[in-house]
C-alpha cells in the first residue's frame, strides 16, 4: 500500500512539473537568453536586476554577476519589456524579442546602464557655447533625464560642474615685427644693414574667472527652476577641469549614494 502511494505522489510531481514547464519554457524548444551589463561610459561589468515584463503583463526576474556583469535567463517567445535597475544604476528600458524555436536555442543580448557610484561622471555636455554663458543646449532635456534617476534613485545626490575647457588658450609669445636698420659706421662700403631683434608681445589672457562665475550664476538659476529638490543637487565650478574635457563645458557627477540597507557608499 506503501509503495501505491508513493507511486501516485511522484506521478502528480511529475504531472505538476509539466504544467508548470509549459507555462515557463516555449513550447517549441527552450531559447536562453544570456548577456552581459556594463557600464555606459567606463565599460566596466556592472551588477543590476533585469526585470522581463512579458505582453501579457508577466514578470520574469534575474541578476547580473557583481564581477562579471554576466546574466542568464531561460524565457519563452514574447516580445519583452526590459527594464534594468537598482540602487547603483540609473533605471534603464530596452525592447526585446525572443523568436520561437523549434529547437534549442541560445540568444545574446548585452545591455549598457549609467552607473551611480560616488565620484562617477553620468553626463557630459557642450551645454554653454564657445567662450559665452549662452546655452547651446536645451537644459530642459537634461534636468527631464535627471529627474527620473531622483526619482527611482532616491538616495542618489548630484553636483552640476561648469568648466571653461571650450575657452581659447592663449600662445605665450606673438611676434609683431621684424625690421632691418642700417649700420652708421663709417666704411668706404655701402652701408650694411644689420638686422633688428624681433619685437613680442605676450597675447591677452581670456578672463576665466568671469566667464566661470556667469555660468555659474547661470546654471544655479536653472536648477532652481527646474528642481525642488534643491538638497539633492548642488552647483560647483570645474576649476581644474577634473571632470570636463574639451568640447564639454558641463558635466553631472554622482556625489553620494545609499544602498538598499542605507550604507554610505
Amino acid at each position: 500500500m506503501k509503495k501505491l502511494v508513493v507511486f501516485f505522489l511522484l506521478l502528480s510531481s511529475s504531472l505538476l512539473f509539466s504544467q508548470s514547464d509549459k507555462q515557463i519554457y516555449s513550447i517549441g524548444g527552450n531559447v536562453i537568453v544570456k548577456g552581459r551589463v556594463t557600464c555606459e561610459l567606463t565599460g566596466e561589468p556592472v551588477e543590476t536586476e533585469l526585470e522581463f515584463r512579458a505582453s501579457n503583463g508577466k514578470k520574469i526576474r534575474t541578476k547580473s554577476n557583481s564581477i562579471t556583469g554576466n546574466w542568464e535567463q531561460v524565457l519563452p517567445s514574447d516580445n519583452y519589456k526590459v527594464i534594468l535597475h537598482s540602487w547603483n544604476v540609473a533605471r534603464k528600458t530596452y525592447d526585446m524579442q525572443v523568436q520561437p524555436s523549434e529547437k534549442y536555442k541560445e540568444i545574446q543580448q548585452n545591455f549598457t546602464v549609467k552607473r551611480l557610484l560616488p565620484t562617477d561622471i553620468y553626463l557630459q555636455s557642450p551645454l554653454f557655447k564657445n567662450n559665452s554663458a549662452e546655452l547651446n543646449a536645451d537644459f530642459s532635456q537634461i534636468a527631464g533625464e535627471i529627474k527620473d534617476v531622483l526619482k527611482y534613485n532616491r538616495a542618489v545626490e548630484f553636483t552640476f560642474y561648469v568648466s571653461a575647457s571650450d575657452m581659447n588658450k592663449p600662445s605665450e609669445q606673438k611676434v609683431i615685427a621684424v625690421g632691418n636698420t642700417p649700420d652708421k659706421t663709417k666704411s668706404s662700403k655701402k652701408p650694411v644693414k644689420k638686422q633688428q631683434p624681433a619685437q613680442t608681445e605676450t597675447a591677452k589672457i581670456p578672463d576665466y574667472t568671469k566667464l566661470l562665475n556667469q555660468r555659474y550664476s547661470v546654471l544655479k538659476s536653472f536648477v532652481n527652476e527646474h528642481f525642488q529638490d534643491a538638497n539633492r543637487i548642488n552647483v560647483a565650478i570645474d576649476i581644474d577641469g577634473k571632470y570636463s574635457r574639451h568640447p564639454n563645458n558641463f558635466s553631472v557627477v554622482v556625489t553620494n549614494n545609499y544602498d538598499k540597507f542605507g550604507t554610505n557608499r
